[in-house]
């Protein structure tokens, strides 16, 4: 992460990272690393926890909760696809359309 960024808790498990000046390909890879650092310490009584992310870029016509909405469905989409792809291991992130 860079000293622009900003993390944010979204609620119950969900974490949020606000990129200023990023673009979606620049989210992909700051989630890549963070999900290699996970999974390389697992957690006592937890086992290996999994990292999802849903990202979405800000578009002009966006305010707060369309920029939101977008990477919350991101988000689902991986949940979705972990579930029903080998035993919930697939990849961990999606970009909005």
């Amino acid at each position: 992460m860079r000293e622009s960024d900003i993390p944010c808790r979204i609620g119950g498990d969900e974490l949020g990272l606000i990129l200023p000046e990023s673009r979606i390909d620049d989210a992909q890879r700051l989630a890549d690393r963070i999900e290699e650092a996970v999974v390389a310490r697992p957690v006592a009584r937890a086992g290996q926890i999994r990292v999802s992310a849903g990202s979405a870029e800000l578009e002009p016509n966006d305010d707060s909760t369309s920029l939101f909405e977008r990477a919350d469905k991101a988000l689902f989409a991986v949940k979705q696809t972990r579930h029903i792809s080998r035993g919930g291991d697939g990849h961990g992130f999606a970009a909005a359309e």
